[in-house]
């Protein structure tokens, strides 16, 4: 049975295989550098930014974005497997692009796993076993035939740890007296690495100690030749005094060459291989079970085997400490020097860290020498690691010191934990994020999968030992979780509650969660007695500015740029009604005082499509709005949605161009901040403000349609535009009006809810004529045709449709000339009129290019797609709606992919590929149903019927079609001839059968919902 995931293997070469499948070669160099770059992540996933700076760093934005599609499709394609078990490889959305981690296994991944778990082994026999394992599955060096910079870095990294790999297992080997093994790993090295000396030094001393010394001799001579020719080199003096050592001792001339069989060796002082200890440990004693840190314990090691200095921060409370006691633990056999643990957090200054290292060492005290000193002297013995815990305080003055000490003991390396980090050169920082928490959708059975889960469960038990996870509380605790954001001290606090409050109370109970998450336990220091506590002891080491602004981004959910926190925080008293008053106002000072917070830790910032978003954990935006003055919350607020409202406007001209990519994208990363601010107008019906917030929710509004419609949110946008519009005064500025009913309009018809949404397109273009704004008038009579179109009106569709394009020509205006034409085609195209269609069609495609509209391009390709099925070319057909769909894909515009999935499952059927057909016609009615389209619904429900009949599902087909039916009769949306004349022909085959017949009229009476949970279920 074929393997369902991928083994991609990149050392000694990039190839990838699942069962008997095999892929070796690639479209472009640059389609396997993006493979190999995702599947040496962690969790196979970068940015789509990142990817743009390892493979195309030299090009301008928009050209490497469309190169990293095009690489992106073809590599897709090239991975679709075709095998209904198996997953897809990848997976994109619009910051990211990933390797699914259930997909697919790397040697890499296995490489450093064994790593740790040889680390970890207690003794030695599994040691050398696990060091076995984990460098045979060493092939080769990585990706060598390719030379990217950042390939080379890691070929370089991963070459060091294969070769410290083999050194260690050569010892145990020796240690164990397997010579002729630890000869074979040593003979190895050497194959990967010929000019390296401690290998040779390695092989040479395993050949005397084997009763080889001729080998030996020839095996340094082999050094000796290496070195001189290559490097212009001779051997350390330590290698060539033990030749010549061994050349006395067999009568050898110091320098002659070695011919002779090897003989008896008198006695050879043979210097040992370095032993191994057990190294000393000086760590806090764990009382409780970690959970969940696997993958970062692995990072860490690794980081910790290549680096001298590693620093891991995070916010308080998110589990550092224990990381980091964790990851020593575990490396006690490569620190033969030991591993020692020091607690800084009550230490009140720098100046005392040279005594706190000596009493961790068991250093005495000597009068005359300073504890820096003594400290030296004692970790330059041999390897040591020690731990630095909670060193944010002392950054300032303690980073001096420990560049001191790194600098004057070459064998020590530091894990240090911090809120933020040293700022030393070599320092590697490594975020902490919080425990992974369930999604919403999680299913009740699997969240015991979740480490944030098993850790609440487990303290909790430690409280109440008679509680467990069951069906009852599952989602409870997985919304407790959720909630608590998985901070490891949020859910042991909570967990300590489990006495008085069940899973479900401290839900209800957390708002705000800070004041339940409270212990008084006499063990814990004062910063980790409550959430709170930790969170306030960074903020009190910000100057009073910084608190300040601190406090004030709370008022954003979900982050926000530099520019955004600038423009609200910092201008707080030009609050003046100027919607667009310049960010430049209060300097570049946010910039500082950014940097300042992440450095403590009460930021998160992340580089998206080349500009750095901050963002806040939940729990730290609670603190911090606490911390907000009452009399400032409504000034701030203001100048939150003034903000946004300057964002959507300058987006929303820019939606239907050549930027629409970059702008849906903008949109989409403030989503949560537009929710907030309309949420906030809605909620704000009455202010003395100018403009008001109703009139900001309104001009929100007005902007937003567009990429609610794009982006499968037309039901939260309707939801506001009615809200907003019931606050609106009668008084108010028409024009901004006359824009937000037109964009309830729409919104309204995406729901089929026609009466609602030709009330509001009748109220804007009413406010339009009044206004006398002819542009408008043209907009509104096109989008009143839509509507009458899928009414089945096609008189009154039509009217519009002439008076929309004669009015666009008449001011000259092609994006309105190129709708109605769009539009007209439409219609002509359903009634018959293909030639005249196609002419519309055609002159629409030519303007819509010229403008780049995209997401326009993509509905009249979609049209002339139509126009080619009718004509009976549906190999045209299917080229067209392919085309089209992949626009609307790359724009991840859901309702366009909805539209496009529909129709290409009609060409699909057309063609007879009855699979690809039911594959379109799925995804385009779940994604109509998601946003509430229930004219799409019909369309949907209506391919899936015919597809059922082509394949003799003859009951199901009947059902179907009859609910469909039944669900256009409710809409009053009649089908055109032409669309009729379609459909009727696909179930001529089955016209007259009687489970068909029966079918039918059954379907009629079927619920929505049934009919959707019908035409989505799987069926023989």
């Amino acid at each position: 049975m074929d393997t369902e995931y991928w083994e991609i293997q990149m050392l000694g070469g990039l190839v990838a295989r699942q069962g008997e499948r095999t892929v070796d070669r690639f479209r472009t160099r640059k389609g396997a550098e993006m493979l190999a770059a995702l599947a040496l992540q962690p969790n196979g996933r970068l940015s789509r930014e990142e990817l743009l700076d390892r493979l195309w760093p030299d090009d301008e934005p928009e050209a490497g974005r469309n190169r990293l599609r095009v690489e992106l499709a073809a590599l897709r394609r090239q991975f679709q497997t075709g095998v209904e078990s198996s997953a897809p490889l990848i997976e994109a959305d619009r910051l990211t692009i990933r390797l699914i981690p259930q997909a697919f296994r790397t040697d890499t991944a296995e490489f450093e796993r064994g790593l740790t778990q040889a680390a970890r082994a207690e003794e030695r026999t599994e040691q050398i076993r696990r060091l076995v394992q984990t460098v045979e599955v060493y092939r080769g060096d990585l990706l060598p035939e390719y030379d990217a910079v950042w390939i080379v870095a890691e070929r370089e990294r991963f070459a060091t740890l294969h070769q410290e790999t083999l050194r260690r297992l050569i010892r145990r080997l020796a240690q164990e007296r397997d010579f002729e093994r630890a000869i074979a790993f040593a003979r190895r090295a050497l194959q990967y690495d010929v000019w390296n000396e401690e290998a040779h030094f390695d092989l040479i001393r395993l050949l005397v100690a084997v009763g080889q010394p001729s080998a030996a001799i020839r095996q340094y001579e082999a050094l000796e030749q290496i070195l001189r020719e290559h490097l212009g080199a001779q051997p350390t003096r330590t290698i060539e005094r033990f030749i010549q050592q061994i050349r006395e001792r067999l009568g050898h001339a110091v320098g002659a060459r070695v011919a002779a069989a090897d003989a008896p060796l008198p006695v050879v002082p043979v210097p040992p291989l370095p032993p191994a200890p057990a190294a000393p440990a000086e760590l806090p004693l764990r009382l409780t079970r970690f959970f969940g840190r696997e993958r970062e314990q692995e990072q860490v090691t690794a980081l910790l085997a290549a680096n001298r200095l590693v620093t891991i921060t995070g916010p308080g409370g998110n589990g550092k400490t224990r990381l980091a006691i964790e990851t020593a633990a575990a490396l006690l056999s490569v620190f033969p020097g030991g591993v020692r643990f020091v607690s800084l957090g009550n230490m009140l200054e720098a100046g005392q860290l040279p005594d706190a290292l000596r009493q961790s060492l068991r250093l005495p005290a000597q009068a005359g020498a300073a504890p820096l000193d003594q400290v030296i002297r004692a970790l330059s013995v041999s390897r040591s690691l020690l731990i630095l815990d909670n060193f944010e305080h002392l950054v300032e003055e303690g980073a001096v010191l420990v560049h001191t000490l790194l600098a004057a003991v070459p064998l020590l390396t530091l894990a240090v934990t911090s809120r933020r980090p040293l700022g030393i050169d070599g320092e590697r920082e490594f975020p902490l994020a919080p425990l992974p928490s369930p999604a919403e959708e999680t299913a009740a059975e699997a969240i015991s999968a979740f480490a944030s889960v098993r850790l609440f469960v487990d303290r909790a038990q430690a409280v109440r030992p008679d509680f467990h996870l069951s069906a009852r509380n599952a989602d409870s605790i997985s919304a407790l979780c959720r909630y608590l954001e998985g901070i490891p001290l949020a859910l042991e606090l909570a967990a300590a509650r489990i006495r008085t409050l069940t899973p479900a109370q401290m839900s209800d109970r957390l708002v705000p969660r800070l004041d339940l998450l409270v212990d008084s336990h006499a063990d814990k220091d004062a910063r980790h007695r409550s959430l709170r506590a930790t969170i306030a002891w960074s903020v009190r080491m910000l100057s009073p500015q910084a608190r300040r602004f601190f406090a004030r981004l709370a008022v954003f959910q979900g982050g926000c740029d530099a520019a955004a926190a600038s423009f609200v925080c910092l201008s707080m008293e030009q609050v003046d009604g100027t919607v667009d008053d310049p960010a430049e106002a209060a300097g570049w000072s946010a910039f500082d005082l950014l940097e300042r917070l992440l450095s403590e830790s009460l930021l998160v910032a992340e580089e998206q499509h080349g500009e750095m978003r901050f963002s806040m954990l939940e729990t730290v935006r609670e603190f911090a709005w606490e911390q907000v003055p009452m009399e400032e919350r409504e000034p701030l607020r203001y100048r939150h949605a003034c903000s946004l409202l300057r964002l959507a406007e300058e987006a929303e001209g820019k939606l239907d161009g050549s930027e629409q990519s970059v702008r849906l994208w903008r949109l989409e990363q403030e989503r949560a901040n537009l929710t907030a601010a309309l949420t906030w107008c809605a909620e704000t019906p009455t202010s003395p403000l100018s403009p008001s917030p109703v009139e900001i929710g309104l001009r929100l509004v007005g902007s937003l349609w567009r990429f609610w419609e794009m982006r499968g949110s037309v039901r939260e946008g309707r939801q506001f535009a009615e809200r907003l519009l019931q606050c609106s005064k009668p008084e108010a500025d028409p024009t901004m009006l006359a824009r937000a009913f037109n964009a309830a309009g729409i919104l309204a018809k995406n729901e089929s809810d026609y009466p609602t949404a030709l009330a509001h397109f009748e109220q804007a273009l009413t406010l339009r004529r009044r206004t006398g704004n002819r542009e408008g008038v043209c907009t509104l009579l096109s989008n009143l045709g839509i509507l009458h179109s899928e009414r089945g009106d096609t008189a009154s569709s039509a009217r519009c449709y002439e008076e929309s394009l004669s009015l666009a020509r008449e001011l000259a205006i092609p994006r309105r000339i190129a709708a109605t034409l769009n539009n007209l085609g439409a219609l002509r195209a359903g009634q018959g009129e293909i030639d005249a269609a196609q002419i519309a069609f055609e002159e629409a495609l030519e303007l819509r290019k010229k403008i780049g509209d995209r997401r326009a391009i993509f509905s009249t390709l979609i049209n002339l797609a139509a126009v080619a099925h009718l004509k009976g070319e549906f190999e045209a057909a299917m080229r067209g709606q392919q085309e089209a769909l992949e626009i609307a894909r790359d724009l991840e515009d859901r309702f366009a992919i909805a539209i496009g999935s529909v129709n290409l499952g009609n060409s699909c059927l057309a063609l007879r590929n009855f699979e690809a057909a039911h594959r379109s016609f799925t995804e385009g009615l779940q994604l109509h149903t998601a946003f509430g389209s229930r004219f799409g619904q019909a369309y949907a429900l209506e391919g899936l019927a015919a597809h059922a009949a082509h394949i003799g599902s003859f009951t199901r087909a009947g059902l179907l079609k009859g609910a469909s039916a039944a669900l256009r009769q409710s809409l009053s949306a009649a089908q055109s001839p032409s669309e009729r004349e379609q459909f009727e022909a696909a179930f001529l085959c089955c016209a007259a059968d009687a489970s068909f017949l029966k079918g039918l009229e059954t379907g009629q009476s079927l619920s929505l919902d049934a009919a959707v949970s019908l035409a989505l279920s799987s069926f023989s």
